[in-house]
């Protein structure tokens, strides 16, 4: 069996000494299905350049001579938030955890708001700037899509992260399989281990198709960020709320509720100085 040789290497353009992450490919070793990944990830970094969206890893450039293809983007050089998380062992601060939330639900939205589904939203493919903003990256099985119906039925994507409806045989699933992916990646930045695991693959296939959610309400999170989380691993896809619902909504409630007992502190000191100052007029 042939084996497709990729390596990451920094690389610096002379001129103006700025740096960058250069992806370099053998294709002669890869396979049809390899060189699809990678003519796709390509298309679809391309595609997203002009936006310079923040938490999308930006694409500068690509090119190839007879046996190998180049692909440069900018340098994340913080590493992937997977990498952090086994340092970090036990998981987020919540105000942490908000933080990198917030920039992937903004990132995804972005992504679903152009019709391209990531479907492998794993950890080690969001990577950490050198100021430790959220960078999605890795769309070698990234698709475009043109309806949010549920048509695409190639298996694709990492078991650990992989949603219920990708597991019961059928193959029908839409853009909402990248929110349960978030969900598993919620979970693994409170604890920083997987959601979902096993002993092997069909003991985690089973897990994830069953649903057999692991203990969300031992987060060390609110109560309503982790109802949030819950509603994203709903077996159901249709309960699961998109990504713009998420980042404008439901993670506002959760700001609104972390920031509520400023609401109460302010009203407090309001009606002291009324107080004071109704006591200083008599």
């Amino acid at each position: 069996m042939t084996v497709l040789r990729i390596a990451v290497k920094i690389g610096q353009v002379k001129t103006n000494l700025s740096i960058f992450a250069i992806k370099k490919i053998d294709f002669t070793k890869a396979n049809t299905k390899e060189l699809e990944h990678l003519s796709r990830e390509e298309s679809i970094l391309r595609n997203l350049c002009n936006t310079k969206h923040e938490n999308i890893v930006r694409y500068v450039t690509s090119f190839k001579t007879d046996s190998v293809l180049y692909i440069v983007t900018e340098l994340c050089a913080g590493g992937s938030l997977y990498d952090y998380l086994r340092q970090v062992k036990i998981g987020l601060e919540e105000h942490e955890f908000k933080t990198y939330l917030e920039q992937i639900l903004n990132g995804v939205k972005y992504l679903h708001s152009k019709n391209i589904t990531h479907r492998d939203l794993k950890t080690k493919n969001i990577l950490l700037s050198s100021d430790c903003r959220i960078k999605i990256a890795d769309f070698g099985v990234a698709k475009e899509v043109t309806s949010n119906r549920a048509t695409n039925t190639v298996y694709v994507g990492t078991m650990h992260y992989i949603a219920p409806e990708m597991t019961d045989g059928k193959g029908n699933y839409n853009s909402k399989i990248d929110i349960w992916a978030i969900g598993c990646d919620c979970y693994e930045m409170g604890t920083s281990k997987y959601a979902f695991d096993g002993r092997n693959v069909t003991e985690l296939k089973n897990a994830v198709g069953k649903n057999m959610l692991p203990n969300i309400n031992s987060l060390r999170f609110c109560e309503t960020m982790r109802e949030m989380i819950i509603q994203m691993l709903a077996l159901e896809p249709t309960k699961r709320p998109d990504a713009a619902t998420l980042h404008e909504e439901r993670l506002d409630q959760v700001l609104g509720e972390r920031f509520a007992w400023l609401r109460t502190l302010v009203l407090t000191v309001k009606n002291l100085e009324d107080g004071v100052r109704e006591y200083s007029n008599r």
